[in-house]
């Protein structure tokens, strides 16, 4: 078997394992009432004559449409999560649609047009928010668990079990999952800016104090964490990273194969390619054949 050149072997980042116990401010369904009753004010301000997109730009909780005046832009329906798109597609052009609860918290949504199966709609979001007293009283109960830690008189595991709720960590020991590799492993820039903050200076096996910041679907959210594992920046080999080179290796098969397949399909299928693209240089230069 020829052995890999020196140079073509990768380098692996420093990487990190993290633990985390995460738990949710509960929010009362005084604060839920107020928010719809917020949503309903904004609502009929718009059916009396308010523009929409206002409104959004001021107060809308979607970072990512506020600025845009709640637009979406044309989305279909599988971008959506079903009770957005069950009203997104049954509501009429320019109609302004009653309060939808979703896991982000509640909207509302205005139709702007739709294409077939795709839609665009304005939406404004608002999310319930915890008072300042039962966030103090969950990091308190989160700083009792960590302590309970520290002293022994619980494991990380156990108390990721019991306490935890992150659903994806809470049965694995509190191990957290890299959304980018499907693995226990994170180089540093793949682990979100206040977490990395918190642990960057624990040694392994330290448990971090308990930090506030935001889930993936923005809600506001407690925990703390431990380094289960670091490792230092080094030339990959089989004794530690003998799963990323397998994975790499599977990869790059499955990739060789469908290129193989698509050679041999270019020659039995008709390609139209844009003239705009005529100049661009493609990966397999069968794309474009001489006429």
């Amino acid at each position: 078997m020829k052995e890999i050149p020196i140079d073509s072997i990768p380098f692996i980042n420093t990487e990190l394992e993290i633990q985390q116990i995460a738990m949710y401010p509960v929010i009362t369904e005084d604060e839920k009432l107020a928010v719809k009753e917020k949503l309903n004010e904004f609502r009929e301000r718009i059916l009396n004559g308010d523009k929409f997109s206002t409104l959004a730009v001021l107060y809308s909780e979607d970072p990512g449409s506020a600025k845009k005046g709640g637009e979406l832009g044309l989305v279909s329906r599988s971008e959506l999560v079903p009770e957005f798109a069950a009203v997104a597609f049954n509501i009429k052009e320019g109609e302004v649609s009653r309060i939808v609860e979703t896991e982000f918290g509640y909207h509302i949504l205005q139709l702007i047009e739709k294409k077939g199966e795709l839609v665009n709609v304005r939406h404004i979001l608002l999310s319930p928010k915890a008072s300042f007293e039962q966030m103090l009283n969950l990091e308190k109960k989160l700083d009792s668990i960590a302590y309970d830690i520290r002293n022994g008189t619980i494991t990380f595991e156990a108390a990721a079990d019991k306490y935890s709720e992150d659903s994806q960590s809470k049965y694995n020991g509190g191990l957290m999952t890299n959304p980018y590799t499907g693995t226990s492993k994170f180089e540093t820039r793949q682990i979100d800016p206040t977490s990395y903050y918190t642990i960057k200076d624990l040694d392994i096996g330290e448990v971090s104090k308990t930090f506030q910041t935001r889930d993936e679907k923005g809600k506001i959210v407690f925990k703390f964490m431990k380094v289960k594992s670091k490792s230092k920046p080094h030339k990959a080999n089989l004794k530690d990273d003998y799963q990323r080179i397998q994975d790499d290796a599977l990869a790059n098969k499955k990739q060789n194969a469908v290129d193989s397949w698509v050679v041999k399909k270019l020659e039995t299928t008709y390609i139209h390619i844009d003239e705009s693209y005529n100049n661009c240089k493609f990966k397999n230069k069968n794309w474009v054949k001489l006429q």
